[in-house]
C-alpha cells in the first residue's frame, strides 16, 4: 500500500524526494491460521468460502469465518483445519464433488 505521510523536518535531515519503506504493525496474532487471498471468496462480513481437498481427493466447499485480513492473507477463525488442502488461485474451473490431483506448493511459489 503507498501512503503519504507528514513528517515534521526542522532540522532539515530529510530531504526533498527521499522516501522510505515501514512496516506499522496495527495488530498481531501469532500462531494464526492463514490462507492467501485468492484461496478465499468473500461472502459477507467476516465470512467467506473455501475449495478444500477431501480424503478422497474431491473437492468440498467450505464455509469459513474470517478474522484479520493483509493485503496477502487472511485468517481463518473456524472452517477449516490446520493441514487441510485447499485450492489456490482460479478457483471458478473447479466445484465441490470433482476429483483432482493435488499439487502442494510453497508459500514462496505463490508470490
Amino acid at each position: 500500500m503507498h501512503t503519504e505521510v507528514n513528517v515534521p523536518n526542522p532540522n532539515y535531515e530529510l530531504i526533498p524526494g527521499m522516501y522510505a519503506t515501514v512496516q506499522i504493525p496495527l495488530h498481531t496474532i501469532h500462531n494464526a491460521l492463514t490462507l492467501p487471498v485468492q484461496a478465499v471468496q468473500l461472502s459477507g462480513d467476516r465470512r467467506g468460502s473455501a475449495l478444500v481437498v477431501d480424503p478422497d481427493n474431491r473437492i468440498e466447499r467450505r464455509e469459513v469465518i474470517l478474522g484479520l485480513q493483509s493485503a496477502t492473507a487472511m485468517e481463518i477463525l473456524s472452517g477449516i483445519a490446520e493441514n487441510e488442502l485447499v485450492v489456490y488461485g482460479e478457483q471458478s474451473q473447479h466445484k465441490p464433488g470433482d476429483r483432482v490431483t493435488p499439487k502442494p506448493i510453497t508459500a514462496a511459489e505463490m508470490e
